[in-house]
């Protein structure tokens, strides 16, 4: 019986804390840049609604193919802030930004 009540207990917790991302006020997407690194990118948005990897083979001077790691961080849009923002990181480094209404 004791199993049951931590079983219970955990999934009440697990389910009360599930919360999805924010969108991505505007104040906070001025503040982004090409070249931003990656960690202060992720402390300055917060968490995103959606995250694709991938891996990508570019040319590269010091080796003929080589493996860049690619990553597009997503927030999406909702009543209050209606702009979808997408952000692609290659390497560590923001590369693009693009804000999008979403209606």
């Amino acid at each position: 019986m004791g199993y049951r009540r931590i079983w219970v207990a955990l999934l009440l917790c697990a389910v009360g804390f599930s919360v999805a991302a924010a969108p991505m006020p505007f104040d906070v997407f001025s503040h982004l840049y090409v070249g931003m690194r990656e960690p202060e990118l992720l402390r300055l948005a917060g968490s995103p609604d959606f995250t694709h990897a991938a891996v990508a083979m570019v040319a590269d001077s010091s080796a003929p193919l080589s493996a860049a790691r690619d990553k597009q961080y997503g927030w999406k849009a909702n009543s209050v802030v209606p702009y979808a923002t997408l952000v692609s990181v290659r390497v560590g480094a923001v590369v693009a930004i693009e804000r999008d209404p979403d209606f």
